[in-house]
């Protein structure tokens, strides 16, 4: 039985690896570049026939899979192993929990109102939705404590202890939203101790590990006072919780009761350890590294009885070969949303930190903590492929369940950002110029109709920097306006020019425009407003026939995101089973409409 699991475990990885394989030209790139990559045209030619001008019935139904009869075999094939290696799909058919295997019910529970105030909708359906999970979950391993990884401003928590009498620890990077926490559990239940938040910033290392050991003890043995409507029984004793010790940044340094309020980190001695008391480990919306982190910590953590994790921001997993103090601190929490996932606001990126990160980033040979399975690891050695953060990005993307209520307003809307932002692109390749926003957002969808208001408010809200470091703000030159009130910014600067392959314009007039004040050396004195005007209109007019195929581009893509997303976890689940976990499942807990992040990783020890 267990070579048949592993087995087909195997073969799944390896379907899904060489569907990716298959069509990399349709994910491996930045919205931004869709032109100047040529992307368009890498895809094939019976597909663009078959994908320009569809109605909107059969454009819509794209992310779901569903294609038509007239289309390309190869097209309806490739929709077809979507739908099969789909994270729903292998979430029912494959991953699902089994009838042995502990399942929350389907129905959720109600929240007291007091207790949901402040929630959206999205929060409301996701605790209720958690905590009808918990309560089965914590019957089933009589686990009756919770160590809550980035807990947030801790709704959930609150919750945990109010309507299953559990206690729990709040593990949370953020100051503010620690703070936050435990002034809304004061104002929901007094000085009841039953739920305590700290800030804890876990990393990848043995010191986190090693912290998260004793942090669970100290859970676990917590004599606690329980001065809310719900009284529970001590596990330790007075004399035990005295010699608690407090550590901050694991340092010891005196003794204290427990956890206190002022954020302290606290342990308890291992001799006092009960054999049967245990703790639940939840991370809801656990970002990038910090999943993996807790997976790490369920196996070295024998107190922890149970893993429930439901992962969010895949692109930010560190790459294996870039100093990790280089990208700076990733908060613990993340609502499960990425503002930079929605393409409606990819036009604003334009050169920003996060875009030239991933350019920088995105042909590196591995993450640290992706692959984590020796089984992908393995084959992805064998196939000569590997993961670009733009695929991992796509498996963070919003489902394309929403997809199915789009309007033609919102497709031509869609179209017209990535289109917009795409000759942006081609502009300042073309151009050797770079962008720097002045403002945080600074084209919005309401502030242009057509092509010339979009271009009017670029030239206004940015700086163009050219390949020398030269700073220009692009400003109208209708006669009568003085040159300084022409060119409002120059100053020297580092160079800061954009890299691209030189291939990339083969297909493309590569003709620079002539028009603009060029010294002797050749240095771009300025430019002006209608410079990029005249320069994006010849962009306009090159590529314009190409964007009837964007919105059935961004159709294929939605259609790969859940397989995308599936490796992920499959990776997961399948480095937990190399490990020696058998009672390990993949359970939908929240409607995708609501939370895209909805599939938790479960695992039982």
């Amino acid at each position: 039985d267990i070579a048949f699991i592993v087995e087909m475990d195997t073969k799944i990885l390896e379907d899904i690896v060489h569907l990716l394989q298959d069509v990399q030209w349709l994910y491996n790139f930045p919205v931004t570049q869709i032109f100047t990559r040529n992307v368009i045209y890498q895809m094939p030619g019976d597909w663009r026939e078959a994908l320009t001008e569809l109605p909107i019935d059969e454009l819509n139904l794209i992310p779901q899979c569903k294609s038509q009869d007239y289309w390309p075999t190869s097209l309806q094939s490739f929709l077809e192993r979507c739908k099969r290696l789909s994270l729903q799909q292998l979430v029912l058919h494959q991953y699902g929990p089994s009838t042995a295997a502990l399942t929350h019910t389907s129905h959720t529970l109600q929240l007291p109102q007091e207790f949901s105030r402040g929630m959206s909708l999205k929060k409301r359906h996701e605790v209720s939705a958690l905590l009808s999970l918990m309560k089965n979950l914590s019957e089933s391993t009589q686990s009756s404590h919770v160590l809550d990884v980035g807990s947030g401003i801790g709704y959930i928590d609150s919750l945990l202890h109010h309507s299953l009498k559990l206690t729990v620890f709040g593990a949370e990077s953020e100051d503010k939203n620690v703070r936050s926490a435990n002034n809304r559990h004061q104002q929901l239940s007094g000085k009841c101790e039953g739920v305590r938040h700290f800030t804890w910033t876990l990393a990848d290392d043995e010191v986190t590990i090693e912290k998260a050991k004793q942090v669970i003890l100290e859970l676990i043995h917590l004599n606690e006072n329980c001065t809310c409507q719900h009284k529970k029984s001590c596990s330790l004793s007075s004399n035990a919780s005295e010699n608690l010790l407090m550590t901050v940044d694991n340092e010891p340094e005196t003794e204290v009761s427990s956890i206190n309020r002022d954020n302290a980190e606290t342990v308890v001695p291992a001799d006092v350890c009960q054999p049967h008391s245990s703790a639940i480990l939840l991370g809801l919306h656990a970002c990038a590294d910090l999943s993996p982190v807790m997976i790490k910590i369920f196996k070295e953590c024998p107190q922890v009885s149970s893993l429930v994790l439901l992962s969010c921001c895949y692109h930010k997993i560190h790459p294996a070969n870039i100093p990790k103090n280089s990208l700076g601190n990733e908060s613990n929490y993340c609502d499960g949303s990425d503002p930079y996932m929605k393409v409606e606001t990819s036009f604003e990126k334009v050169c920003c930190d996060t875009t030239e990160r991933e350019g920088s980033i995105a042909n590196e040979v591995s993450f640290v903590n992706f692959p984590m399975s020796a089984a992908l690891r393995n084959m992805l050695n064998q196939n000569d492929f590997n993961m670009s953060v733009f695929g991992l990005r796509l498996a963070a993307q919003e489902s394309g369940l929403r997809w199915r209520q789009q309007t033609s307003e919102d497709h031509e809307n869609h179209k017209k950002n990535v289109a917009y932002r795409g000759l942006l692109e081609v502009f300042c390749i073309r151009e050797g110029f770079t962008l720097r926003k002045l403002r945080r957002r600074c084209v919005r969808k309401s502030q242009f109709e057509g092509f010339s208001d979009y271009i009017k408010n670029v030239t206004m809200n940015y700086e163009f920097i050219s390949s020398d470091g030269a700073v220009h703000i692009a400003r109208g030159n209708e006669k009568n306006v003085p040159l300084e009130d022409t060119i409002l910014s120059f100053q020297r600067g580092e160079s800061n020019k954009i890299n691209y392959d030189e291939n990339t314009f083969k297909s493309m007039d590569s003709t620079s425009c002539q028009d603009h004040n060029i010294s002797a050396t050749g240095e771009v004195l300025n430019i002006t407003q209608d410079y990029i005007k005249n320069a994006l209109d010849k962009c306009y007019e090159e590529f314009q026939h190409l964007f009837p195929l964007i919105e059935p581009i961004t159709g294929l893509q939605l259609a790969l995101q859940p397989v995308m997303e599936a490796l992920v976890y499959v990776d997961r689940l399948v480095y937990l089973k190399e490990s020696g976990y058998t009672n390990v499942w993949l359970e939908k807990v929240f409607d995708a409409e609501v939370s895209p992040r909805s599939v938790a990783l479960i695992v039982v020890r």
